[in-house]
């Protein structure tokens, strides 16, 4: 999975999408969560890949 943040999505300011290794979305990260993992994002990087097994 990849957590990208959405810059410019009009409903959060602090979206991350969640994306498939071959870029197909899956949803977001819920927005309770999404500040957090946003500040994150910033801090060590613009994309972050994750592996779920």
């Amino acid at each position: 999975m990849k957590l990208i943040q959405e810059l410019t999505n009009a409903y959060d300011a602090n979206a991350v999408a969640v994306y498939t290794q071959d870029n197909k979305i899956l949803g977001y990260a819920p927005n309770f969560y999404s500040q957090a993992i946003y500040s994150l994002l910033e801090k060590y990087g613009l994309l972050c890949t994750c592996y779920v097994s």
